[in-house]
């Protein structure tokens, strides 16, 4: 029987950025979001300097038919595996670490399951959100966890203005979809709330090889079944100033979707179903603690209650059990206090979080885990061009399930400097070192044939990188280049060997070295020509001293992975036709390994794309139109997953403002 169980939490829209690039007095006081102005002519994140980052607009996010996986496969450093449509699971790597070491959050709050440790990407949809960020090798300072490879940090949206926006959109695959939100806000206060709903057939045709790979009498085309969807979900947020600098963030979210579970692509499952549901609340208060605005204390509240639910009435999933059940409740609290101590600017940080896991079904299991956690970071701008950032934190866990498993205060920390050499040069490094706890599915077992080890230690994670960045602006355009050096070591990396009784059973034995180069570089030209790029070139190296096979390559991490965009636009100015634009995109990924031995390789991809814009009445009215797979390559990914080919998707947004 295998479970998952995501729980997505989000606690606030715009968290928290105690970094040099965030102006206390001008976040705090004079707008109602905490967030840090981007630089158009820079994919960088600038919430944290030091860090090795890219930041995607919300532009690209409304690109029709993109989901998170989509998106997050354009950036340098990031690899998504996925198992079918945009609505199946799909996950993200940084750097070659595994996707349960790699933590994705939502204003700030992680997202991994504590089941599987994996997030799911499909559930993610991208209408509220306003940025995604990619903070590649450690996570920012101002997250309450940590994670081995990075952070994905997906930024959601607040009221801005007074206003009224519809979104209608079509596609291939039976896709279809409305959204309606509304908002209001005077510049101090703010609130938000939206609707959207979404469904898809899904039923796109794939080569089924009949597994002989070698022998194309048997192989024919047929249509994926029982792979369709539909959500909801509904958003409000509100964002209150009711006493002088002090501001507080509300938020509630409930999302829900059914869906058909097609499974692999040689044994289907027709009539295998699951539901997915979710409902938090969250509340943020940012309050000064001294006279001036050198002191500011961050509290924060969450609570999440989810539910996933699968129908199996035929076994086609082999759960042993008709139905599974998987409930889980979240509790957190956190505190953060940012002191200006001129030249330093110092933030020390406590949380803690409750969760309870219950997965019924063939088997019952009843978890519960106390996570406890105390940081600091200290700023230092040693001279007017350098700074150094120090950070140190460690986490404690108390998990309490068949049997009781807890840890000593796990130590993390980092240590990164960016020099401003030039106007139009900086440099930056940084040394890490992080650690990812058993998650409770290696702990306990997720079925008769998978058990669980209360033994297991810690995975670690040491990693150091350096970068340069190059960015310019003049009269007719701007440009930025960002290339980084990067090497990552990890140990005791946990795997399973059969046992005599036939389960498998988890243990930690593994070792990994990863060494590669990220490449991201964007330019623009008179406002008119916008072309940017990433490229990844990654060694990803076993080198577990109980390695049995000849074969050294990780799994499911491609050596080379690569993206351009070249998009015109043309501001016309006339009415009714305000603005049009057309891009034209290509992804390159090479072929990987998907076994350890070597032995079964997943092919390489070279996929086109291309979109089109349109705004009219003043952008009241912007339709977007976007064709994937122009070429209808055959995609498969993890165990021979087939993938949509070529798809077509169009949508229409009208805004009224007031």
């Amino acid at each position: 029987m295998r479970v998952r169980f995501v729980p997505v939490v989000l606690l606030f829209a715009g968290s928290a950025r105690a970094t040099p690039a965030e102006p206390a007095e001008a976040s705090e006081q004079d707008t109602i979001e905490v967030t840090v102005s981007a630089d158009r002519s820079s994919p960088r994140a600038s919430s944290d300097p030091t860090s090795s980052s890219t930041r995607v607009d919300r532009e690209r996010l409304r690109r029709p038919g993109a989901s998170s996986a989509d998106v997050l496969s354009e950036v340098a450093g990031a690899q998504v595996s996925r198992t079918g449509s945009s609505s199946e699971l799909s996950t993200v790597s940084l750097r070659g670490a595994s996707s349960s070491q790699t933590a994705v959050f939502l204003a700030g709050i992680r997202l991994n399951d504590d089941v599987t440790g994996t997030a799911d990407l499909s559930r993610l949809p991208l209408w509220g959100m306003d940025r995604i960020e990619v903070h590649r090798g450690a996570s920012p300072a101002f997250l309450d966890a940590w994670s081995m490879g990075g952070a994905v940090l997906l930024e959601p949206r607040i009221a801005r203005r007074t206003a009224v926006e519809g979104r209608a959109g079509v596609g291939s695959l039976g896709h279809r979809g409305v959204a309606l939100g509304a908002s209001a806000g005077d510049g101090r206060s703010g609130a938000l709330v939206s609707l959207e709903h979404e469904r898809a057939d899904n039923d796109f045709s794939y080569l089924d090889d009949g597994g002989t790979g070698f022998d194309a009498l048997d192989d024919r085309v047929v249509r994926r079944r029982n792979a369709d969807h539909r959500h909801t979900e509904a958003w409000v947020v509100a964002a209150l100033s009711p006493l002088h600098r002090v501001h507080t963030t509300l938020l509630m979210n409930a999302f829900e979707r059914e869906q058909g579970t097609a499974s692999v692509a040689l044994l289907p499952a027709l009539r295998a179903r699951s539901r997915t549901r979710r409902q938090l609340f969250g509340v943020r208060s940012v309050v000064p603690c001294s006279a001036t605005s050198s002191c500011q204390l961050d509290l924060t509240t969450h609570a999440l209650l989810g539910r996933h639910r699968v129908y199996d009435p035929d076994d086609e999933l082999t759960l042993g059990a008709s139905h599974t059940d998987s409930d889980g409740l979240r509790l957190g609290q956190s505190a953060r206090a940012r002191l200006e101590l001129a030249p330093l600017t110092v933030t020390l940080g406590a949380s803690a979080e409750s969760a309870r896991i219950e997965v019924s079904g063939a088997e019952r299991l009843v978890v519960r885990r106390l996570s406890a956690r105390a940081s600091g970071s200290v700023v230092a701008a040693v001279q007017q061009r350098l700074t150094v950032q120090g950070m140190i934190g460690a986490t404690a866990h108390d998990t309490r399930g068949p049997s009781r498993s807890t840890t000593d205060p796990l130590p993390d920390g980092r240590l990164g400097a960016v020099l401003a050499a030039h106007s139009l040069l900086a440099l930056r490094a940084n040394v890490g070192h992080a650690l990812r706890p058993p998650n409770l599915g290696e702990l306990y077992g997720v079925s008769a044939g998978v058990r669980g080890n209360p033994a297991l230690r810690p995975e670690r994670a040491w990693s150091a990188d350096a970068g340069v960045s190059l960015t310019g602006k003049g009269s007719s355009g701007s440009g930025s280049l960002d290339a980084t050096l990067f090497q990552r070591w990890a140990d005791d990396l946990v795997a399973y060997r059969r046992s005599s009784f036939g389960a498998l059973t988890p243990y930690n034995v593994g070792r990994a070295q990863f060494f590669g180069v990220e490449l991201q570089a964007l330019a623009e030209a008179y406002r008119v020509v916008r072309l940017q790029g990433s490229l990844t070139w990654l060694e990803p190296r076993d080198t577990s001293e109980q390695r049995t096979t000849r074969n050294a390559l990780v799994p499911f991490q491609s050596r080379l992975v690569t993206f351009t965009r070249l998009g015109v636009r043309h501001d016309v100015g006339r009415a009714p036709l305000d603005a049009v634009e057309f891009g034209l995109s290509a992804r390159t990924r090479s072929s990987r390994v998907a076994d350890p031995a070597g032995l079964i390789v997943l092919p390489a991809n070279q996929l086109l794309g291309v979109d089109a814009l349109g705004a009219l009445l003043a952008e009241t009215l912007v339709l977007r139109v976007a064709v994937d797979n122009v070429l209808d390559q055959v995609q498969v990914d993890q165990l021979g997953f087939p993938l949509p080919g070529r798809s077509v998707f169009a949508t229409a947004t009208l805004t009224v403002v007031p």
